[in-house]
């Protein structure tokens, strides 16, 4: 129904604002009275003469609309905590206590290791970006740096994390400020591209 202000509401037939059963019928667009809590004149024309069915329609129907919100919410949070969605993520963090300036690397790196080796994430898009223009240029470097970052956390971190554990004194300095250099390094890196970090 083809109808955007009250006025032509009231005009139009009777058969045209309600069914033959006097379901009242809502047009296509609502004219507002622009008061503060910008109420509808057509919804206080509803509460008006038809305060029964809008009671049905509008606020039990919200009321329903927002018990089924809240329940499917519920239910998916007790899902979620039952079956963790981000499983990978909690089996990094460990029970017992860990400074930050371990943890953060850690859950860091292995963001990047589950979205290469669960999500396929390095083949699963095409590096390329969108100038607000609409024209697309080459993003292939972000790609060779995770790769980079990639090979860092599979190949590299463990063997010069004990390597730098292992060293004795004075040659452990060196391979420490390696090991530290090295995760903050990759760390930047992941976190520079982390908006391509999705498929």
């Amino acid at each position: 129904m083809k109808i955007y202000s009250i006025d032509d509401y009231l005009k139009a037939p009777k058969n045209r604002r309600q069914t033959w059963w006097g379901w009242y019928k809502e047009p296509d667009g609502y004219e507002w009275t622009g008061t503060f809590d910008d109420e509808c004149l057509f919804e206080t024309y509803w509460k008006k003469h038809y305060p029964i069915q809008y009671f049905l329609r509008e606020d039990f129907g919200r009321f329903f609309r927002r018990m089924k919100y809240r329940l499917n919410d519920c239910w998916y949070n007790i899902k979620c905590f039952l079956f963790p969605k981000q499983r990978w993520l909690t089996k990094t963090i460990p029970n017992t206590w860990c400074d930050k300036v371990a943890l953060l690397p850690d859950i860091i790196f292995a963001s990047l290791i589950h979205f290469v080796e669960e999500e396929d994430g390095l083949n699963s898009r095409t590096w390329k970006d969108t100038y607000p223009d609409g024209s697309s240029f080459d993003i292939t470097h972000i790609e060779k740096d995770l790769k980079r970052a990639y090979r860092y956390a599979t190949k590299v971190r463990d063997r010069l994390e004990k390597k730098a554990w292992q060293t004795k004194y004075p040659h452990s300095i060196l391979f420490d400020k390696l090991y530290n250099d090295c995760e903050t390094h990759y760390c930047m890196l992941i976190l520079k591209h982390r908006q391509y970090l999705w498929t």
